[in-house]
């Protein structure tokens, strides 16, 4: 929000420049999704519209797509913004890590030898898994930077990715081991087109391997590390199990809007329905929380504001867009990273992941549109 203080509203004219039809549809489609997530507040059959919590969930979807907005801006008026943002972030991140891993080894006292501290105490989160969305965002841009650095930042950017990916092995999340081993998957892709990275494979076999074998040395619980994510599908004795019952929360949440799929129940539903019952605060799988909350108008309208960035970042995989930037690289990875993760967990209405998932998706967004731009000999009045 901070970036707001350098930017004045008329510099946002061009956005609205009714001459240029790419703006026109960006400028419907996100007063659409206004338009539909309030109307499923204002009608909701829970009559979510007096609780206070709905409100707040309601405004986080504002502020969501207003950090949007702001980001793709800046980073299309001055490219290199994105580039420190992404820096910032990944820096901050690997710091927590860093304290985080001298707390496993090296303090003794209470409380950070009890489970329920790394459980819902972390330091700078409110629990363990919103440390595994900061780890896996902090990993991807570390080693991004890593990977187009050299020298002494090369090495700097390498330890910090590395501890990041480490405690994510070590807190034990499977969706975002998985995430994890992914990226570094599409890192290989992506550098490999550039010639940074001759053996891709290799390096990410013995970059994980590392960080598995850290976290094993670093294990305190009988959750912690790769071997036990791994001992636990073995001795799971179902799919549903072994996924911690998501697969009845996703078949109850579908279940309660037979009658209200249009617009759903309204936001915070699913915690109003049933926290009690399975005891989270959400279904964990994003695209059930907004079918939920905001039913197949929300979900349809949320789709399609991905639909652009991901076919970009789909054109880049493929080879068939050249001359991207390592920040727009960077920014994909994360957001593919993040929505797998989201697949199996609920980041849409939690704030820092649903800022990073904003924020990478508006510098992917720029860089298409400056493409496009320098493609074009006479590109339309007020194109941004």
């Amino acid at each position: 929000m901070i970036a707001l203080f350098y930017v004045r509203i008329s510099d946002f004219s061009p956005l609205f420049e009714l001459r240029n039809s790419r703006n026109i549809v960006a400028v419907l489609l996100i007063c659409l999704v206004l338009l539909s997530t309030s109307a499923s507040y204002a009608n909701s059959p829970l009559n979510l519209s007096g609780l206070n919590y709905s409100l707040e969930r309601l405004m986080q979807v504002y502020l969501h797509l207003l950090c949007f907005i702001v980001v793709c801006y800046l980073c299309v008026k001055e490219c290199y913004v994105g580039k420190y943002f992404l820096m910032a972030i990944g820096i901050s991140l690997a710091v927590v890590a860093v304290y985080c891993w001298s707390l496993i080894f090296f303090v003794e006292s209470y409380p950070y030898r009890f489970e329920k501290y790394w459980n819902n105490w972390l330091p700078f989160n409110s629990n363990k898994r919103h440390m595994g969305f900061d780890m896996l965002v902090g990993a991807i841009i570390n080693l991004g930077f890593a990977l187009s650095s050299r020298g002494l930042r090369r090495l700097a950017f390498g330890i910090f990715a590395f501890f990041c990916a480490s405690l994510i092995i070590w807190l034990g999340g499977r969706a975002t081991t998985l995430a994890l081993i992914g990226t570094l998957i599409l890192f290989w892709r992506f550098y490999h087109q550039m010639n940074l990275l001759r053996h891709g494979w290799l390096f990410g076999i013995l970059f994980f391997s590392a960080a598995a074998l850290f976290a094993e040395l670093g294990s305190l619980f009988d959750w912690n590390g790769l071997f036990h994510t791994v001992t636990h599908k073995l001795e799971a004795p179902s799919v549903n199990h072994y996924s911690s019952g998501r697969f009845t929360i996703w078949t109850e949440s579908l279940l309660a809007i037979k009658d209200h799929w249009v617009l759903g129940l309204g936001p915070q539903s699913f915690f109003h329905l049933f926290v009690d019952r399975f005891g989270v605060e959400h279904p964990h799988n994003a695209f059930v929380q907004i079918l939920i909350e905001f039913g197949v108008a929300g979900l349809v309208l949320f789709l399609v504001l991905f639909c652009g960035p991901l076919y970009f970042i789909a054109r880049v995989f493929f080879g068939a867009v050249k001359n991207v930037q390592h920040t727009t690289w960077i920014a994909a990875i994360v957001v593919l990273g993040l929505l797998f993760q989201s697949m199996f967990s609920g980041i849409f209405f939690l704030g820092k992941p649903s800022s990073y998932l904003a924020m990478a998706l508006a510098i992917v967004w720029a860089d298409q549109l400056r493409i496009k731009a320098s493609a074009s000999t006479n590109p339309p009045p007020g194109s941004v």
